[in-house]
């Protein structure tokens, strides 16, 4: 039977035939707008030479910063919560103990972002969504910070998709020095036979002859496992396999045959594999850098043609005659030339008149700066400084969020493919590395068994929500206008008995994202109207208390034997020759 090494390298095979199609783009996006994010083959690594010699106007490169910039803050900004964790009841969630529990898992996910590298590595990966359209997140176990994550650039990752379109297989291309390699994959505690065993000879000579920092490359691999059983323990036997191998090199191939450098597994799919737009069956995605292409090319060449008309109206090609062949020519301010010239010849001239409209052409490569911003949404990112000082003097806060909430809405499609390809895996994978060590607290019986969810309260999530925010301004504007109407024409204002304003509260706070200690459980807001309505009565019988103590006491002090109002009173209740009853 064919070996488990032969199998991997046939589907690693797959998936870089798969992807050689993408290469030829991916480059052209790397040369005119991020030179620098993109690794085709190991040679490319840890090299500092200069590779933007094709750009010329870095509008193109500003404005994927600015995208990537943007998407940081209005996605996952590390200052301020973006997601919170629900169940699917809403009531479950108005249970004060569940309510606790979830928000406490939320603050350790937090935690654990902010003490790992998470936010270097996501903004990495919103820079690599906007240029190539597709990017590489793996998520590894990491003994110190629980989680560490290994942003991957262009071209050292290949992709494999399941019957659902979603990434199920990944490989990457890596290069470890020896002595990186020896450390990872070692055993410094096993017996010199067992140490060397997984590697080549090559290494083993390399190492032996103080070649340490030699590079070599090793495939890492993770798929669905094959040989997956969950009644074993052992990491190779889980539902993903992880396997490293060393490519061999000529004189050594036949010595790692059969040999993986380390197998290994996980309970869940550990990369997340984000694509900004995907077309039907296709692995890899498109972005705003395929779509810019063209423009960035173009304000390239006219960048370029500009500079050199520029050039010649200041510098222009010149004609002489020939009495000035063997002569010093000077075109310095202030300087002369001496030259003999005949009858009807001319001096030195300009070779051809030069008239460049300079400021059309400004226009014209302005326009195609536009279209580049527009690509990258920077006009959504940067609205406000596209308002000149007049225009904001003019508008109004409420109108500066609305302009910017209905911007902010032409993301929501890609919103959703991130909260289904990068940020559930993300937080997913979190709460899972938090509870299998521990360090979750345990959570009440009466969510125990129930499927979690999670929402999204991050500025751009947000602004999908805001739409009903408004409808909810314009429905209680109305309400009070009709309320108001009716105070005014002496009736009862009961029109407000036709809204629920307790719901109406708990929907506009989980709109606008407020933390959930904040607004009451509706458990807790009935057991305090409960205290409040004892209390009044409580009052209420003092009070009439109180009022029946003065009157006895009055009616105690009364003068009895007088003709008073009281006595003429009981008088005229007494029955005829009788008392008072």
């Amino acid at each position: 039977m064919e070996s488990r090494r032969k199998r991997v390298e046939a589907i690693v095979s797959g998936l870089v035939d798969e992807r050689s199609s993408w290469e030829p783009l991916w480059q052209e996006c790397a040369d005119y707008f991020q030179p620098r994010r993109i690794r085709l083959n190991s040679a490319n690594v840890n090299k500092g030479d200069k590779r933007n010699a094709k750009i010329l106007d870095e509008e193109g490169r500003f404005s994927s910063r600015t995208l990537q910039a943007g998407m940081m803050s209005g996605i996952t900004s590390p200052a301020r919560p973006w997601f919170k964790l629900t169940t699917p009841d809403p009531d479950l969630n108005e249970f004060a103990p569940v309510k606790r529990w979830l928000h406490h898992v939320t603050e350790r996910i937090h935690w654990l972002f902010l003490r790992s590298n998470f936010y270097n590595g996501i903004s990495t990966t919103y820079g690599d969504l906007g240029v190539f359209g597709t990017a590489s997140l793996f998520l590894d176990d990491d003994q110190k910070d629980t989680l560490r994550v290994y942003s991957q650039p262009i071209g050292r990752f290949y992709i494999g998709n399941d019957d659902r379109m979603l990434a199920n297989i990944w490989s990457r291309d890596i290069s470890y020095t020896v002595r990186q390699l020896v450390h990872k994959f070692g055993d410094p505690n096993a017996s010199p036979e067992k140490r060397w065993a997984p590697f080549s000879q090559r290494v083993k000579d390399l190492w032996d002859n103080g070649n340490f920092e030699t590079k070599i490359d090793v495939v890492h691999l993770i798929m669905p496992n094959d040989k997956w059983d969950e009644t074993l323990f052992d990491a190779k036997y889980k539902k993903f396999a992880s396997l490293y191998y060393e490519i061999g090199a000529d004189g050594y191939r036949n010595d790692i045959a059969d040999k993986f450098l380390r197998e290994s597994g996980y309970d869940h799919f550990p990369v997340l594999c984000p694509r900004w737009d995907l077309l039907g069956e296709d692995i890899y995605g498109t972005g705003p850098g395929a779509d810019a292409l063209g423009s960035n090319k173009g304000l390239q060449v006219y960048e370029k043609r500009i500079a050199q008309a520029i050039e010649k109206m200041i510098n222009p090609p010149m004609s002489a005659p020939t009495s000035l062949r063997n002569h010093r020519v000077s075109l310095i301010p202030g300087d002369v030339t001496f030259a003999d010239i005949r009858e009807g010849q001319a001096g030195l001239k300009p070779l051809h008149e030069i008239r460049f409209d300079v400021e059309h052409a400004e226009a014209k490569a302005e326009q195609i700066r536009s279209r580049l911003r527009r690509a990258f949404y920077v006009d959504l990112f940067q609205m406000m400084v596209a308002l000149d000082s007049a225009q904001r003097t003019r508008v109004t806060a409420r109108e500066i969020d609305e302009r910017h909430e209905e911007k902010l809405l032409m993301l929501g499609p890609v919103l959703e493919r991130l909260n289904d390809e990068l940020l559930d895996p993300a937080i997913d994978d979190a709460f899972t590395k938090l509870g299998s060590r521990g360090q979750l607290p345990p959570p009440p019986k009466e969510i125990q068994g129930r499927a979690l969810r999670v929402e999204y309260i991050s500025l751009m999530a947000q602004a999908q929500k805001l739409v009903g925010i408004g409808a909810i301004d314009r429905f209680m504007g109305f309400v009070g206008n009709v309320a108001a109407a009716q105070a005014n024409l002496g009736v009862t204002p009961d029109v407000v008995d036709k809204v629920d304003l307790d719901q109406t509260i708990d929907e506009y706070a989980l709109i606008t994202g407020v933390p959930p200690q904040i607004v009451r459980s509706d458990d807790a807001v009935v057991g305090i109207r409960q205290a409040r309505a004892q209390a009044a009565q409580q009052a209420a019988a003092v009070q009439r208390a109180e009022q029946l103590a003065g009157a006895a006491k009055n009616l105690s002090s009364t003068d009895m034997a007088g003709d008073n109002a009281l006595t003429r009173m009981l008088g005229a209740a007494a029955p005829p020759g009788g008392v008072p009853a």
